[in-house]
């Protein structure tokens, strides 16, 4: 929902659905590393080393470029030596200076580690590196004195000096063998999963400048969803979408209190829309339900939010659409399954909508794109439904949320499992069909289990990605820009348009 936010690094993708309409999907660029190296850097102040590490951990995990990368290395070598883990932290400012050597401080933390290992010779070569770069450093020069008459005593076998994973300094659960691993393998190095192989392949040696990153991975397989609704692969496209959802760092949380416990795990509302779409056109009828309800409530949510904040709200004209062609998604799945009584309660609700949009919105008058087309499915669906009479609902994980849609049922607690979803489904859990289905199923709830570990109240988020934006200096520019421009994004949704 903070899209709001950091919309310069924000795409809106325009995915054309057989010319009918188009789903808008939003892709956060650089976001995901730079929240939690904030995040690492409150942990790291508070003085818990073990939540710092774990949040540099993630960080490299999504790293976007290799300067980032090299300062997360940096720094996650500070933490371990704050933590006694001398080899990681020679490991992780190793492979700093192999990305940036003027990295001043990567040097100082090399030698560090090396002076705790026993290398004296080689901390002496890492601090000259060191005061080289920068000759005020004091620190330096005191390690250096401290250690010239030192003879070697490695604590390690000198061969591991060259002879590491680069992984092994991750922290397990947060590192990029969890997080990113098994994506790497098969969509990056084309390894097949097998059935009989239990989510699991062989590992296969790091390799900095051929792995990809989670960022790099979703958009990755975001594209190649892309290209498969281009050729009306649909169930394929959801397949990647299912990756790409995972991949979504806040795909797993819900920042206000406010927000229905069912929308505090739901996935990237465009994201979800798109998978949505894709399930309802390859027949998987529950998840197309589950996935579109979701949206809908997001998408209103996030105009609420953006009303409150601007009078004009920039960018705001692709939620409004999306949440309505949300209903229409969810009115093809209600009429797929047979509920044809709730669908044509649902239908004059959306049509009704469908009239007012453009109207006093902001006390003018604006242009939606694709209102037309939305009211020819509209119209089409009503024609589909003329001669249905009784129900003959097909699918009964469908009904529950049409009738929350609809208000006409409520929920409570005792509804939800432990992870704010209605009982009757947890995210993805219908996709347990193919070993692909299961490993999107456990990536989401590995990434699920890191972020809700390192941000473990709302407000904690919020401050790291406040701070986030503070260091990049973009606050006073964000806010300047939002009074006049909308978000960055598709040429049809990049600006509200008044109607003279």
């Amino acid at each position: 929902m903070s899209w709001i936010f950091l919309d310069d690094e924000v795409e809106l993708y325009d995915v054309d659905i057989e010319d009918r309409y188009e789903v808008v999907v939003p892709i956060e660029n650089k976001k995901a590393g730079k929240v939690y190296a904030a995040r690492g850097k409150i942990l790291y102040s508070k003085g818990d080393f073990q939540g710092a590490l774990n949040a540099y951990s993630v960080a490299i995990a999504y790293y976007y470029d290799e300067e980032f990368l090299a300062r997360m290395l940096c720094n996650r070598a500070m933490v371990h030596l704050k933590k006694g883990n001398s080899f990681f932290a020679y490991i992780d400012a190793t492979e700093s200076l192999k990305l940036d050597q003027k990295l001043v401080k990567a040097f100082y933390r090399q030698g560090k580690a090396l002076t705790l290992l026993g290398f004296y010779s080689k901390a002496m070569e890492s601090y000259k590196s060191c005061l080289e770069l920068s000759a005020s450093e004091m620190e330096v020069a005191n390690e250096l004195i401290a250690i010239e008459e030192k003879t070697d005593n490695p604590k390690i076998d000198a061969a591991k000096l060259t002879d590491y994973d680069p992984l092994e300094a991750d922290s397990p659960d947060f590192g990029r063998e969890c997080l990113t691993g098994m994506l790497n393998r098969i969509f990056v190095y084309d390894k097949k999963l097998e059935h009989h192989q239990n989510l699991h392949l062989p590992p296969l040696k790091y390799d900095q400048k051929s792995w990809k990153s989670a960022e790099d991975l979703l958009l990755l397989l975001f594209l190649r969803a892309l290209v498969e609704i281009k050729n009306h692969n649909y169930g394929e496209a959801a397949k990647f979408l299912q990756f790409a959802i995972a991949l979504d760092y806040k795909s797993v949380v819900g920042l206000f209190k406010r927000d229905p416990p069912w929308i505090r795990y739901a996935p990237n509302p465009g994201l979800g829309l798109l998978y949505a779409e894709c399930c309802l056109r390859s027949g998987s009828l529950s998840n197309a339900m589950e996935s579109a309800f979701l949206a809908k409530h997001q998408f209103q949510l996030y105009h609420e939010l953006v009303m409150e904040i601007w009078s004009e709200p920039p960018g705001a004209l692709w939620p409004i659409y999306s949440s309505v062609l949300s209903d229409v998604i969810i009115c093809k799945v209600a009429v797929k399954s047979g509920c044809y009584q709730q669908a044509k309660f649902l239908l004059d609700e959306v049509k009704e909508t469908l009239g007012d949009i453009g109207h006093n919105i902001w006390g003018t008058e604006f242009d939606l794109p694709y209102v037309d087309e939305l009211m020819n499915e509209v119209k089409e669906l009503e024609e589909s439904l003329k001669d249905k009479q009784e129900d003959k609902c097909i699918e009964t994980d469908v009904r529950p949320y049409l009738e929350l849609r609809l208000g006409i049922a409520k929920t409570n607690i005792s509804h939800l499992n432990e992870n704010g979803i209605l009982k009757i489904s947890n995210p993805m859990s219908k996709w347990n069909v193919t070993e692909y289905d299961r490993l999107a199923h456990k990536l989401y709830y590995d990434h699920k289990a890191a972020f809700q570990s390192i941000f473990d109240h709302p407000m904690k988020f919020v401050e790291a990605e406040l701070q986030a934006i503070e260091e990049n200096g973009t606050i006073n520019k964000l806010n300047k820009k939002h009074e006049t421009k909308g978000t960055k994004k598709s040429k049809k949704f990049k600006k509200s348009r008044a109607k003279k």
